[in-house]
This record gives C-alpha cells, sequence and structure tokens, in this order.
C-alpha cells in the first residue's frame, strides 16, 4: 500500500539490516548505472535510425540584415550500436579485486 516504487518493504527492510553501517543506502553503483544509460541511448539511437539535432550556429551581418544560423549533428546507428554493446559489457564485467 504505502511502499516505495520498485522496492518491496520487506527487502527494504532486509536491505537496510545487512548493510555496512558507513556504507551510503545504494540500490545500484555507479557502473550499473552509467551501464543501463548507455544501454537506453544506445537503443533510441538505433530504433530511430540515428539521431538529428541542431544547435545555434553563428549570426550573419550583411547588408543591414541579422541571419541567425543553425548547425546540424547526426548521431548514426553505429554510435548507438557501441553504446548498446559497451553498455552490456559494462553490466557482464565483474569488478576487479585488488
Amino acid at each position: 500500500m504505502g511502499h516505495a516504487v520498485g522496492i518491496h518493504p520487506i527487502a527494504a527492510a532486509w536491505f537496510v539490516r545487512h548493510r555496512v553501517p558507513h556504507e551510503p543506502l545504494l540500490l545500484m553503483n555507479p557502473k550499473t548505472i552509467i551501464a543501463v544509460i548507455l544501454i537506453a541511448l544506445g537503443g533510441v539511437v538505433l530504433a530511430y535510425s540515428g539521431i538529428t539535432f541542431t544547435t545555434p550556429g553563428e549570426t550573419i551581418r550583411f547588408l543591414g540584415l541579422r541571419i541567425e544560423t543553425t548547425n546540424t549533428h547526426f548521431v548514426p546507428p553505429v554510435v548507438g550500436a557501441l553504446a548498446l554493446v559497451g553498455g552490456i559489457v559494462l553490466l557482464l564485467v565483474k569488478p576487479r579485486s585488488v
């Protein structure tokens, strides 16, 4: 009823009881978060067969006129595939023990 989204109250209580006191309460480590972001962005780029976006360009003054330009950029599907594979690899690789 009144529990947090995505985690059952019993699981949350177990997690809080069994964590080391000096460690923060994190459900995912930074590597996992980066991997999930890479997988999501890679999937979006692949789903749209590349993404095009524009950025403001330079302002041109000609005969008293002010002309605003834009620069168009394209992210090819290959970049999305690389991001997707990189995210999957990050999820699968075990951390090195020192």
